[in-house]
């Protein structure tokens, strides 16, 4: 996969490429969601990432809601020198975690920066692939609030591709 070329940054309305390799229990591949459920995919800096693993631990929390709203969580995590997976066996059965060891799956999504070390971002999509929202985080990890995203799987989880609705009404309190 480290052969593959930088694809283009990920942006609303793209397609999300195929994302296939190892997980922490076997193999991930994205077309396992195709048609069946709507995707949150979480790319991390590189591993261990205070910052990252604060979230993916903020957003696996929330892994009941997205669920119920017909979504699956999916955390494409890059792997640092150092493999320190352990504290990711404890999410939620129910979040997917595909380990991206030599950054390929990050380029393929337009996710390197200054020298090629690997962007954090998040997107939803509906059930074919196709980005509604996203957010690049940087290095300050400014990822949405967990229930944010969960309101826009809400949101894609409703739509009809014919009405053209093209964001959630979020509600406080």
């Amino acid at each position: 996969m480290a052969a593959e070329q930088a694809g283009e940054r990920l942006a609303r309305g793209q397609q999300l490429p195929r994302l296939r390799g190892a997980g922490l229990d076997g193999e991930v591949d994205t077309r396992q969601w195709y048609w069946r459920r709507n995707l949150v995919v979480l790319f991390t800096h590189a591993w261990p990432c205070p910052g990252c693993a604060a979230y993916v631990e903020q957003l696996a929390e929330r892994e009941p809601a997205i669920a119920a709203a017909r979504g699956q969580l999916l955390v494409v995590v890059a792997l640092g020198p150092t493999i320190a997976v352990g504290e990711l066996t404890r999410l939620g059965r129910g979040t997917a975690v595909l380990l991206d060891e030599d950054g390929a799956l990050h380029g393929r999504c337009g996710l390197r920066g200054v020298g090629g070390q690997p962007v954090a971002a998040l997107v939803v999509t509906d059930d074919l692939g196709t980005i509604y929202a996203g957010w690049d985080a940087g290095a300050g990890h400014a990822f949405p609030a967990p229930d944010e995203v969960v309101s826009w799987v809400e949101f894609v989880s409703y739509q009809c591709r014919e009405c053209g609705a093209d964001s959630p009404v979020v509600l406080d309190g």
